[in-house]
């Protein structure tokens, strides 16, 4: 039998010549806390465990559907019904038995958030904000731990990552929740790149809570392969959190063959 140090060292062999070993053990060391268990969370999740970070907190309270099998991480035809963060907790653990993952099947609420945010030295928004004030609330208390929190948008072809820290701009500021303007108008702040081939009566449903946001499976990919590395090499030290005021915000628009990069 692998005894579980031999184990972690062999899955992440791989990883040694782009990440030392110092590094590596550092990753195994980290928390990183995960919000929403979808498409953008749960990749980003899985990411996370398969670059070797030894400690994962995840939480939804949502369970998988049919829709879902398009881009989600750990969503089949068998487990429809199944709560997403037990899903993917059996998926992680099989990956990685050595790694220590805790489930909030309840999702992220004001009542639990000091205890999914204890320990964490980053957190992922993979949340849909059908509970805007839950989440305006994980942000306050990360950015009150010292936190970033990274946002991955996945749009069209192409992505609008941020990444708020501690000397950005609040969530809640940058979306001027305070001006009393309209949730899901303020959400848009969240896309300051709309992809101009988008179907306008589709754009303007969803913006208007009539329908959902149209997602297909590679951007969701692509925005969380940049949030994940942004986490990773801040980890490491080789980047640092945005000095603000404002979030740092990548741009990428594969169709367009736009990208662009501030903060």
């Amino acid at each position: 039998m692998t005894k579980p140090n031999d184990f972690y060292e062999q899955m992440v062999e791989r990883n040694i010549g782009v990440i030392s070993e110092k590094e590596q053990e550092r990753l195994r060391n980290a928390c990183v806390a995960v919000a929403g268990c979808g498409g953008i969370g749960g990749l980003s999740a899985e990411q996370l465990v398969r670059i070797g970070v030894g400690h994962v907190k995840i939480a939804d309270p949502d369970t998988f559907a049919v829709h879902n099998l398009s881009r989600q991480s750990g969503s089949t035809s068998a487990n429809i019904g199944q709560n997403k963060a037990d899903v993917l907790g059996r998926h992680f653990k099989s990956i990685n038995p050595t790694m220590q993952l805790d489930i909030f099947r309840e999702g992220v609420l004001p009542e639990n958030t000091n205890k999914f945010l204890e320990g964490a030295e980053a957190v992922v928004d993979g949340t849909d904000y059908s509970n805007l004030e839950a989440t305006v609330h994980m942000y306050r208390s990360a950015r009150e731990k010292g936190l970033c929190v990274f946002t991955p948008n996945a749009i069209g072809f192409g992505v609008n990552v941020f990444v708020f820290g501690p000397d950005t701009i609040s969530l809640e500021d940058h979306l001027e929740l305070s001006s009393g303007i309209d949730p899901r108008m303020a959400l848009l702040k969240l896309v300051p790149y709309l992809p101009p081939y988008l179907d306008p009566e589709i754009v303007q449903k969803a913006a208007s809570g009539e329908t959902h946001i149209p997602n297909i499976a590679m951007p969701q990919y692509l925005a969380t392969s940049i949030a994940v590395s942004e986490i990773v090499m801040m980890l490491l030290g080789r980047i640092k959190p945005p000095a603000g005021p404002d979030p740092r915000i990548f741009i990428l628009d594969l169709l367009n063959r736009k990208f662009s990069v501030t903060g």
